[in-house]
């Protein structure tokens, strides 16, 4: 499926949700955004520690409303760019898209409490040495960063 919509999103179609959503075309093309007509909703692929797609989440193209397609594992949100020693954890794919649109090299957690097991073999694997672990600003979220950094295995930093 996500390669079949990638293949039908028109480039105008990803720079007007870049544009909605105060991002770079680059990063939603980095993190794979395909337009999935027949959800009416933008896909971003899931993968697993070892690079497999296993997920899809969907987002609302007019009302922003997040779910996956049915089946689907709710893993990490991860670029097609080169990794570096230092990495932003961000929640969701428009955040992780934002970090990258910032400039730095940005991987996405499924939920504030996702990503627990893959995610810190993702960075691994990737060389990643260090993280700062971006949270929304919610009990939820704060919670989810904290216990998050006691499990990550590498020197990390709250935001």
């Amino acid at each position: 499926m996500m390669d079949r919509w990638k293949t039908q999103t028109l480039p105008q179609q990803l720079q007007s949700l870049a544009l909605t959503l105060g991002v770079s075309c680059l990063s939603l093309q980095n993190l794979g955004a395909a337009y999935a007509p027949e959800h009416r909703a933008w896909a971003f692929g899931m993968t697993d520690a070892y690079d497999n797609l296993v997920g899809i989440r969907l987002r609302g193209d007019k009302t922003g409303a997040k779910w996956s397609v049915r089946g689907s594992h709710s893993v990490c949100f991860v670029p097609t760019t080169d990794a570096d020693q230092m990495a932003l954890v961000a929640e969701g794919p428009t955040d992780t898209a934002a970090g990258l649109s910032l400039g730095f090299y940005c991987v996405g957690r499924p939920s504030c409490s996702g990503g627990m097991n893959d995610l810190p073999k993702i960075l691994k694997r990737r060389g990643v040495r260090r993280c700062v672990i971006v949270s929304d600003n919610d009990s939820p979220g704060l919670r989810g960063a904290e216990i998050f950094s006691r499990h990550i295995g590498i020197p990390n930093c709250r935001t």
